[in-house]
């Protein structure tokens, strides 16, 4: 018989991520005898001998630990998707469920496992997870919020979806999706979870549900920049691949499309604020500004001037710019 719950850690060349989440939650997990697996790409063996020391160290909660290895291209664009696709194949057999964790977001289990074994034992196709406190697009009180057409939980999870951490998958449906939209097909699209889900459960009803909890999960404190923004990614990820990757889901979820492109991102990387992040982390040169212009007016209410101009001086423009563009909303806003 299958186990109940498999929670996997998908890692890449982070072992000191990966030693605070065992050491803070670990004991937790094996308590309510929840599988672990380390899943590590790492370019070394650091993260082997972390797990391998906390072993050593903590004899209980070892026997819910595991470590796999993924072999895979980690400088292909689509890794993380081919590693969680790889996870899910390796692992599917063994769980009832499966939840992903990158190691850069550590849940607290204790806080949420009620809530997620009484979803479970309801044999829910789709548990998301939400820390209310971060939540900036659909504000949330602590609960469970349940659907059943997947069109309504695209467009007020859609955002949600994208973070690995947040998706507790059923494994029969893995099964099925991953042999009808494996990553590698032709027409894959990035964000594999949780897109190659939305296909499935455009074809068929859905019984989701959302667990929301103040202080659901923190961030590692030991946690580097995502891939992504070191790579100088942000722009050809959000701007471009996450449109491309909606617009391909099937016409069943067209009404709702053009909102989750835009509205769930235009306060967070796309807003006036986030922009001037992107430039502080080096993420908005003015050559990429040039080359994704044509995407901007699809995720963002920022006109492209100020995005421009942002490029090119960044916070030296704040104090006038932030002003003037906050008092044009809010003319914008009483002549509606």
């Amino acid at each position: 018989m299958a186990a109940e719950l498999g929670f996997i850690i998908p890692t890449y060349n982070r072992p000191e991520c990966v030693e605070y989440y065992l050491t803070s939650q670990m004991e937790a997990f094996a308590a309510r005898e929840i599988n672990v697996v380390v899943f590590d790409s790492s370019e070394n063996d650091d993260t082997r001998i972390v797990v391998e020391a906390f072993t050593a160290k903590n004899p209980k909660a070892a026997k819910y630990l595991h470590y796999d290895r993924y072999e895979g291209n980690k400088a292909d664009l689509r890794a993380l998707d081919k590693k969680v696709f790889t996870a899910c194949q390796r692992y599917m057999g063994q769980y009832k469920y499966l939840w992903f964790s990158g190691d850069g977001t550590v849940f607290d289990i204790a806080l949420l496992w009620g809530d997620i074994q009484m979803l479970m034992a309801q044999d829910m196709d789709y548990i998301a997870v939400d820390s209310t406190q971060f939540n900036v697009w659909k504000p949330r009180a602590d609960g469970v919020e349940y659907y059943t057409d997947s069109c309504t939980f695209f467009k007020e999870c859609g955002w949600l979806l994208t973070l690995l951490g947040s998706n507790i998958l059923r494994c029969e449906h893995i099964e099925e999706t991953a042999a009808k939209y494996p990553v590698l097909r032709p027409d894959s699209f990035a964000f594999w979870i949780p897109m190659a889900f939305l296909r499935l459960f455009s074809e068929k009803p859905i019984h989701a549900a959302v667990v929301q909890k103040r202080n659901a999960y923190c961030v590692n404190p030991k946690r580097t920049e995502a891939f992504w923004m070191t790579n100088r990614d942000v722009l050809w990820q959000w701007a471009v691949t996450w449109p491309e990757a909606v617009d391909a889901l099937p016409g069943y979820y067209n009404p709702v499309k053009e909102f989750v492109i835009k509205e769930q991102n235009r306060g967070r990387l796309f807003s006036l604020k986030g922009f001037l992040k992107l430039k502080a982390t080096g993420n908005l040169p003015l050559a990429d500004v040039k080359r994704y212009r044509v995407y901007f007016k699809r995720v963002s209410d920022v006109p492209i001037w100020v995005i421009w101009l942002i490029s090119r001086s960044g916070e030296k423009v704040l104090p006038w710019l932030y002003k003037a563009y906050i008092a044009k909303k809010q003319d914008k806003e009483r002549n509606k």
